[in-house]
């Protein structure tokens, strides 16, 4: 979302609003089947908004300031979420 957090823009994580334009325009989506996979508190709180599953990753292994009632999986970096994701498939 190109808008600024003082904007209110709805399209700003978390805000579900990226997600149902994204719906919108293809259809086939299913958040219930989704992974939100970010590093911030919006991301995750986007992913809920959406009944999303969340992963939040931190490349410094930290995961501070993210309440852990918005969070499913957590990863010590973007490998180690890659690496889970294979042993699914």
């Amino acid at each position: 979302c190109p808008s600024l957090n003082t904007d209110n823009d709805p399209l700003r994580k978390p805000l579900p609003g990226m997600g149902l334009l994204a719906k919108k325009d293809y259809p086939d989506i299913d958040f219930s089947k989704a992974i939100m996979l970010g590093d911030t508190k919006g991301d995750m709180g986007f992913g809920r908004n959406l009944g999303i599953i969340t992963a939040l990753v931190s490349e410094n292994g930290t995961f501070e300031d993210v309440d852990p009632e918005l969070v499913d999986y957590r990863f010590k970096g973007v490998q180690a979420f890659a690496d889970f994701i294979t042993t699914l498939l």
